[in-house]
């Protein structure tokens, strides 16, 4: 019976921590604070907060008609040449960051890459000669005139205090032109995790235990320490 009680005990315990936090993954996105300025485009803000190449166009991938998206339009008349719509935010060397952007390529363009990139940079202002100690790309898969939600997570290197967003657009050849529209960039505050499960349930049962024999009650933030 204390057997079949402990083990209900320690699996609400655990259910209600589970629910309220978020057992083994990162804190939800959509409540982490967005490290990035005017991460919308917005109709009033436009590139604002943005630098280098770039011009705001209307064509939100809502459909809002108070925003819109930022246009890359490479036309360089050299093979190799990139354009970049960029921005710096600090960060810290070994935290993880989840990068993300809505993604639009006309078809009938000529060939090239089209890319999120984040350049990780020595000092948290990123330019003008903050050396790079990392680089993370991301891939847009797809032309398909279609707005596409790209992203990956990663952790920043070593050295790392600064993140170099770019919205990338790269082309194969010297001639033509190669554009992308893009919009809801996301580059939050660091990742939360928490306890492991097995770890949490230890602890639940240590709780238990102390309680029915009266000793002295545990501190949870000490063992959550010890445990992981």
């Amino acid at each position: 019976m204390r057997v079949r009680r402990a083990f209900r005990f320690v699996i609400a315990t655990f259910s209600g921590i589970s629910i309220g936090l978020g057992i083994g993954s990162a804190a939800d996105p959509a409540s982490a604070q967005n490290l990035i300025a005017n991460a919308d485009f917005s109709s009033a803000e436009q590139l604002t907060g943005w630098i280098e190449n770039g011009v705001w166009s209307p064509l939100d991938w809502e459909g809002d008609p108070a925003s819109g998206s930022a246009l890359n339009s490479n036309s360089c008349p050299f093979v190799g040449c990139s354009s970049l719509v960029r921005q710096c935010v600090p960060v810290t060397a070994g935290e993880r960051y989840r990068v993300e952007a809505r993604v639009r390529i006309e078809p009938g363009q000529v060939s090239g890459n089209v890319l999120l990139r984040v350049s990780w940079r020595s000092a948290s202002v990123c330019y003008p000669a903050a050396p790079a100690v990392g680089q993370s790309v991301i891939s847009v898969p797809a032309v398909t005139g279609q707005w596409q939600l790209v992203g990956g997570t990663f952790a920043a290197p070593a050295g790392a205090q600064g993140a170099d967003l770019q919205l990338a657009v790269l082309k194969d050849s010297g001639s033509g032109n190669l554009a992308a529209r893009f919009d809801a960039t996301y580059l939050p505050e660091a990742e939360i995790t928490v306890a492991a499960p097995a770890a949490l349930a230890a602890l639940a049962i240590i709780r238990l235990r102390r309680r029915r024999r009266g000793w002295p009650a545990v501190d949870s933030r000490a063992h959550s320490r010890e445990l992981r």
